[in-house]
């Protein structure tokens, strides 16, 4: 049965109601993008501007700050599918979930 056929046009754009957890995941995200992004540019802008001698340790480093950077800057998109729904199409959630899982497994190594 459709259920949106009985819904009158302002009861379906209505916005999602907020529980109490996916308000304070959108809380936690949002403030892991406003620390880390800035954080992680710091980083990299420090090593590449000020380390002449790069050890593979600084290159680690570089490394690392580069991939937690990209997963950070995905942030927002996954807060505002928390709040409303996913909007952006299949294929950029999983080109999303593609540089995530990439850049976790580089991680890893």
């Amino acid at each position: 049965m459709n259920h949106s056929a009985e819904l009158s046009p302002s009861e379906e754009m209505a916005p999602e109601e907020f529980d109490g957890g996916t308000a304070a995941a959108c809380v936690i995200l949002g403030l892991s993008f406003l620390v880390g992004a800035p954080g992680n540019l710091l980083v990299i802008w420090t090593i590449l501007r000020h380390i002449k001698q790069r050890s593979h340790t600084v290159v680690l480093i570089l490394h690392l700050a580069v991939a937690d950077l990209l997963v950070l800057i995905t942030l927002p998109l996954w807060i505002y599918s928390l709040a409303h729904s996913w909007v952006f199409g299949e294929a950029s959630c999983k080109a999303i979930v593609f540089v995530i899982t990439a850049c976790y497994g580089y991680g890893v190594w």
